[in-house]
């Protein structure tokens, strides 16, 4: 008796580890990174490819990279085109077009890279290149030097640098009929960095200083992870006013005291506040014990309010460690994963064919939808920005507060604008001033999937 029930308890324990690894009736996110530093959309040819193999293989959304060093692969009203095309081919709309109009649907997510403009020591030959147009909005590191790293950046301590960046991003949202928006880059290239002349007056002025401040001085720090996240608030809920239902998602890094503490990139804030939908961590590395697996543990702990999906990188892999990563994902729970990436998805010599059709079969042999975000109907936003009332000039800095369950204050990021995400639907009393200065209170209504805007006036 004691042999049968073993037996059988093993037979259930088996079924039931199948039924998590193959169920297709669960909704999954099976995202696949395409750079733009190789074939992949470069054509029709290749767009056409691409949809094709994720109908074939099962993958249900793209994540395209249109804008990689301040070039465009797309149409953009900004952003110069990118040399690596010769012809006026809108990849970007040739990629909604093959994934939206055949079966079944592909999500696009139109990835970009905001701060990381330029690669190399020579500038970009278009000459309206950020780089060229706009040498005042790159970033330096602590003894004036503007290579840092990889490569150029824009300060996000510079508001006109964050402008052009907000400029881009709306254009695309505003034209193309994008599922997903992906930021990439949205951070500081390391923590001797943000020292454009711009941020540096704007911090010595905010905290009566003079001088320079060390990398790792705890409020220059502090300052500077306030910078990538007041961009990411006051711009995600602007474009979410353009179309409520784009899913906005970040590649973060996996290590998150590396990513708050070195790249100013507070994600597991963001996931709490609710300023992206989802966080894509790069848990880039084929060490599963002590690498990749503590930071999906990490990556678990730290998904607020908000989804998780964790990035993998299959080019550093053979195909059996990709699978066993990914196994490892969907145990956790969570409710996707990104694949890096579609052009070299194995280490070594690069094998899509085989690679794919082996995570077909052992991973995701049906097909299945995206997941819902549930927050999308049943929560709102409320967003504006906050005037003097005698010049209607924005005012950095005017303190706004909302009378949520718990209060909620928020300080108006460099242009005036603040923005409070996940907010349950009913009325509620608004302020905005500086501290210890009366204002009038206004009352606001935000509905289920709704976008309020409201801009505020302080008091003379």
């Amino acid at each position: 008796m004691a042999n049968t029930s073993g037996s059988i308890l093993r037979i259930l324990a088996t079924a039931s580890l199948c039924f998590v690894l193959f169920c297709s009736d669960a909704a999954e996110f099976r995202g696949l990174w395409v750079d733009a530093f190789g074939p992949g959309f470069f054509n029709a040819e290749q767009v056409k490819k691409l949809a094709a193999d994720c109908r074939k293989y099962n993958f249900n959304a793209v994540v395209v990279e249109m804008r990689r060093r301040g070039d465009a692969f797309y149409n953009s009203n900004y952003d110069p085109r990118t040399t690596i095309i010769t012809t006026n081919f809108d990849a970007l709309a040739e990629i909604i077009k093959e994934c939206h109009t055949g079966t079944p649907r592909i999500e696009v997510h139109c990835w970009v890279v905001s701060h990381f403009i330029w690669s190399w020591e020579k500038p970009p030959k278009q000459p309206n290149h950020i780089f060229n147009r706009h040498p005042e909005y790159l970033m330096k590191d602590s003894i004036g030097q503007k290579f840092i790293g990889k490569g150029y950046f824009l300060d996000p301590g510079n508001p006109d640098a964050s402008l052009t960046i907000y400029n881009m991003a709306k254009d695309i949202v505003s034209r193309y009929d994008i599922d997903g928006f992906h930021w990439d880059y949205c951070r500081y290239p390391n923590q001797d960095s943000g020292y454009n002349e711009t941020a540096i007056k704007r911090f010595n002025e905010e905290f009566g200083l003079n001088g320079q401040p060390l990398p790792n001085d705890p409020k220059f720090s502090e300052w500077r992870r306030r910078q990538v996240t007041d961009f990411l608030r006051w711009v995600d809920a602007d474009l979410l006013e353009i179309k409520p239902n784009l899913v906005i998602s970040a590649s973060v890094f996996g290590n998150i005291t590396d990513s708050c503490g070195y790249r100013f990139a507070d994600w597991p804030a963001w996931n709490k506040e609710g300023i992206v939908d989802v966080c894509m961590p790069m848990d880039f590395s084929p060490d599963n014990r002590n690498i990749f697996n503590p930071r999906v543990d990490d990556a678990l702990k730290n998904q607020g309010v908000r989804h998780v999906y964790i990035g993998q990188a299959a080019y550093l892999s053979t195909k059996e460690n990709t699978l066993t990563q990914l196994e490892y994902v969907r145990r956790k729970g969570f409710p996707g994963m990104v694949f890096y990436d579609y052009r070299h998805p194995n280490q070594g010599e690069a094998d899509q064919n085989a690679v794919f059709a082996f995570l077909k079969e052992r991973f995701q042999p049906e097909w299945t939808e995206t997941p819902v975000l549930p927050w999308k109907k049943s929560r709102g936003i409320i967003k504006g920005t906050v005037f003097r009332t005698e010049t209607h000039t924005p005012v950095y800095n005017a303190t706004v507060t909302l009378s949520t369950e718990t209060v909620r204050t928020q300080q108006t990021e460099a242009h005036g604008g603040y923005a409070f995400f996940n907010v349950i639907p009913g009325k509620y009393a608004m302020r905005a001033g500086p501290p210890d200065v009366p204002s009038a209170t206004e009352t606001i209504e935000v509905k289920p999937g709704q976008v309020v805007c409201h801009n505020l006036f302080l008091p003379r």
